[in-house]
């Protein structure tokens, strides 16, 4: 009798013990797994942060040698930071949301990295929590996609963009007015002028439906500000 005590003893011992142990298993993988999220959301507010660094410095021929000297810097830290964000991204995937894939996406882009660039704009859309986020995550990959000479592919997510967004409220027609609107600018920095103008128009009318009178006027503006009321001036 008293060796099956010893013996059930013994048991009840091990599987505390058992249980213990992967108790504190778990909870040091997500500890591990919070800190890596910290670590990349650090990464990505970093990424972002060089992209409006770069913005503010001189381009072209109002550019200074200690402006080209710091945005080559500013060149070497977001390409750095970009495949430190990706090892983490891939390490917490079901910790990873759009935004993420977004940033590093145009981080990807802008170190001329665009196998790995596409690959992460696709993730993005793939990850979009709702149509709205998905329409406008369809936007970036869009004008990447004409950078890359690749046009109807850029036309084609545009179009995804629209049919993407859902409803006709007033949000609704906002957001596809401005999804013209910026493809518009895109067909017009490539050069496709006659695209251009419609994609204008379409941008106008959108906005004309919005109800709200400051909203439906913020709308155009915003559109005559990106897409120029001259714009057969650039068949020049």
């Amino acid at each position: 009798m008293s060796a099956w005590l010893a013996v059930c003893i013994s048991a009840f011992s091990f599987i505390l013990a058992l249980t213990s142990l992967i108790v504190t298993y778990r909870q040091k993988r997500q500890q591990d797994r919070l800190s890596a999220r910290k670590t990349l959301s650090d990464n990505i507010d970093s990424l972002i942060d060089i992209s409006i660094e770069s913005s503010k410095l001189p381009f072209g021929k109002d550019s200074t040698n200690e402006a080209i000297s710091l945005r080559r810097s500013l060149a070497t830290r977001r390409r750095f930071l970009v495949k430190h964000a990706m090892v983490l991204a891939k390490e917490i995937p079901e910790l990873c949301n759009d935004v993420d894939y977004n940033v590093i996406a145009s981080a990807y882009d802008q170190t001329y990295a665009f196998e790995a660039s596409e690959a992460a704009w696709l993730r993005c859309i793939e990850l979009s929590s709702d149509p709205s986020a998905r329409a406008m995550n369809r936007r970036g990959i869009a004008r990447f996609y004409f950078g890359q000479g690749r046009f109807e592919d850029g036309r084609r997510q545009y179009q995804l963009s629209l049919e993407d967004v859902e409803g006709d409220s007033d949000a609704s027609r906002r957001l596809r007015a401005d999804t013209h609107a910026m493809w518009s600018a895109t067909e017009l920095d490539f050069g496709f002028i006659e695209e251009a103008k419609r994609r204008r128009h379409l941008a106008e009318s959108e906005s004309n439906r919005i109800a709200g009178k400051k909203s439906r006027e913020d709308m155009l503006n915003f559109i005559h500000s990106i897409v120029f009321e001259d714009i057969a001036d650039k068949n020049a």
